[in-house]
């Protein structure tokens, strides 16, 4: 065996020992609502990244916009998101934090292109009309009684603080719930002639959703190789933070580690 082969084995080795102890990159999952409650402000949220003290914070912004404007433009908004005014704060006081962004690209473009929000308000409309009508009965009717067991669960869990916004039982809630709405109200629109129209609506709306928190998941991933060994915040929309808990937890990556704020906290 020549002297040169075994050098690169000597000089291999060592590295090679080294690549697989990197220390893990840190995700920590902080699920909330966009506006303040009587149970929850941004003060709240504030406090709990002081404590935390992350090396990156990831916001549920489009992944193609930049980042690095955020400060400017934040202020520029007329009803900016409890998310965003505590990242303002927090950054103003905390420069050396990063701040990027994880969302979907086209986020923004498929709400416009599908009429996303005047369409959905259309669509909870004329359910609303159907069962003020008695006009839905078997399949129908208990179709529609799920969908609003699981709204006001919904409802009720955003009034609530942040730790049960971010508990297991709630995890667990929101799985049953992304399992089941979408598939129910997509049946009724089979089933019930005043929502055929709807039909197209619903199933590309639930295809994005699975799509958009697929690629949220991947992105969160990416960041996660960038940012080897930090410790990085992933603020969400409450609803999301199932899913994303769900794809990181089955992806095959070993660089990082899942955990919980109120952990690493200890704000039990």
């Amino acid at each position: 065996m020549g002297k040169g082969f075994i050098l690169l084995i000597v000089l291999f080795c060592p590295f090679s020992s080294y690549s697989h102890k990197l220390p893990k990159t840190e995700i920590i999952i902080v699920g909330t609502v966009h506006k303040a409650t009587e149970a929850y402000s941004g003060d709240t949220l504030f406090s709990i990244l002081e404590k935390l003290q992350p090396d990156v914070i990831l916001k549920e912004h489009p992944v193609s916009w930049s980042a690095d404007s955020f400060l400017t433009e934040a202020k520029k908004f007329k009803n900016p998101s409890l998310e965003t005014v505590t990242l303002v704060k927090y950054i103003e006081r905390n420069p050396s934090v990063l701040l990027k962004y994880y969302d979907i690209a086209d986020r923004n473009k498929f709400y416009k292109e599908i009429d996303y929000f005047e369409k959905e308000k259309e669509l909870f409309r004329e359910l609303r009309e159907l069962e003020d009508n008695n006009k839905l009965d078997g399949l129908g009717e208990v179709l529609l009684e799920r969908f609003n067991i699981f709204f006001r669960i919904i409802k009720a869990i955003a009034e609530e603080n942040i730790r049960l916004m971010n508990s297991t039982s709630t995890d667990s809630v929101l799985s049953l719930e992304q399992e089941y709405l979408m598939d129910d109200i997509l049946k009724l629109t089979e089933i019930v002639p005043e929502l055929n129209k709807f039909a197209n609506y619903v199933t590309v709306r639930k295809n994005f959703w699975e799509k958009r928190n697929r690629k949220m998941a991947e992105h969160i991933i990416e960041y996660s190789k960038d940012f080897q060994g930090k410790r990085m915040v992933v603020i969400t929309g409450f609803e999301h933070r199932c899913l994303l808990r769900k794809h990181l937890l089955e992806s095959e990556e070993t660089n990082f580690v899942l955990k919980e704020y109120w952990e690493c906290i200890n704000d039990k």
